[in-house]
Formats: C-alpha cells, sequence, structure tokens
C-alpha cells in the first residue's frame, strides 16, 4: 500500500472540512479485517485479509497535511485499525514523538475493534491525541453474539471500558437492535448493560446489506 500515491487534497478546499473549528481529514492507514461478523459488508468492499501501510509512510502523509494544510485534526477510517496490535503502537508512538503529545486531535469515528485493544494502546491513544474512543457490543448476547461470529463478549468488553476510563477517555458503545434472531428482552438487557456504564449509548437499527451473511439469512426467511 505504500506504493500508492497520498490523497489529492490540494483538489479541495481544506477549510470545507472542519472538526471545530480545526482542519481535518481522513487517514486510511489499512484495509480490510480478518473477522466476519455476520451483519458486516466491509470483506466485500476492503476484502478479509488485513494488509496495511508502514507507520512511517502514514507519518509522513500526516507531515505534509499539517505543513501544507495546516490539519489538525485526523480521523482513522481503517476497518480494523489495531488489528496488528505492534503496529498500531508503533505509529502512535510515532505520532506522539513527531507531533508531541497531544497536540493533535485523533479520532477514529468509523471504530476500533475492541477485541484488539490493550491497556497499552490505549494509553497510547489517549497520549497521541484521542479524547474519544467508539467500539461495538454489538449485543450483551451471549448466543447472538455467537451466531453473529462476534469475537469476545461481555467480560472483556468490560475490562477496555475499564481501561479506557482509567486512562481518561471517553467512549461512545454501539450496540444494534433488531437482528434476525433477537428479541426485546435481548435488546433491553444489552441497553442496560450499556447504561451501567460511563458510555455514550450508540443504537444502530440492524439494516441487511446484501453480501452479508445475514442477509442471505433476511432473504431466507
Amino acid at each position: 500500500l505504500d506504493a500508492l500515491p497520498y490523497p489529492a487534497r490540494d483538489l479541495l478546499d481544506p477549510d470545507n472540512y472542519r472538526m471545530g473549528k480545526k482542519r481535518s481529514t481522513m487517514l486510511i492507514t489499512s484495509r480490510g479485517c480478518p473477522h466476519r461478523c455476520a451483519y458486516c459488508s466491509a470483506h466485500r468492499t476492503m476484502g478479509t485479509a488485513f494488509r496495511a501501510r508502514t507507520p512511517l509512510h502514514v507519518i509522513n502523509e500526516m507531515k505534509e497535511c499539517r505543513e501544507r494544510y495546516d490539519i489538525q485534526s485526523f480521523d482513522i477510517e481503517d476497518d480494523n485499525f489495531t488489528c496488528d496490535q505492534k503496529r498500531a503502537a508503533e505509529m502512535l508512538k510515532l505520532v506522539i514523538e513527531t507531533f508531541g503529545e497531544g497536540t493533535l486531535e485523533m479520532s477514529a469515528m468509523n471504530g476500533i475493534s475492541f477485541a484488539s485493544l490493550n491497556d497499552e494502546l490505549i494509553d497510547l491513544m489517549k497520549r497521541a491525541g484521542f479524547k474519544t474512543i467508539n467500539i461495538s457490543l454489538v449485543s450483551a448476547s451471549a448466543s447472538l453474539r455467537s451466531a453473529m461470529g462476534r469475537p469476545r463478549g461481555v467480560a472483556e468488553f468490560s475490562t477496555i471500558l475499564d481501561a479506557a476510563e482509567k486512562a481518561g477517555l471517553n467512549v461512545v458503545a454501539y450496540a444494534i437492535l433488531g437482528m434476525p434472531g433477537q428479541t426485546i428482552e435481548d435488546m433491553v438487557d444489552t441497553v442496560g448493560y450499556l447504561v451501567g456504564r460511563r458510555v455514550l449509548i450508540g443504537p444502530s437499527i440492524y439494516y441487511p446489506v446484501p453480501g452479508t451473511a445475514l442477509f442471505d439469512t433476511c432473504r431466507k426467511e
């Protein structure tokens, strides 16, 4: 992926893209996600193999954004940014070393898999300029998560929430409501669990996407 040129940001007016008052841009540092969650269509657009740019290549793009366009806010739009934990840690350390601790405003609004987060990454994200992380529980029901092919469970999710709170990070926690086979009780239990945590709840209404396993289930049933 390092052979690909940077996006042609010179074709855009940077003042049209802001987070608050800061000029902002999106970064794609990797493609693909190895998980095959039944409702997700990422594999249809980016594939299932995880391919990544080298951390230094990403940092050089960020430096160009800073020096040429005065961009101070970066949103990482990867399918699974922390899939390779060692690479993600290296990149976050380079952000801190290159730009200073907390100098930039960093986000990953496409979401980060809590299954590949750990204490070190959460701490590095905070130091690199993240104020909020977006993660998805999907459902508190173990049987439903298993049917959806979701990695990890509520216990692991709670551990990540504890680490985020300790690091001073806000959390947007997503739940999907209305999936095939999901009961009202499942949905209430999921929301009830999230209500008891220090998170902003992001309820997502399920919709079937062509090319996903759950779409085929919806069509058959």
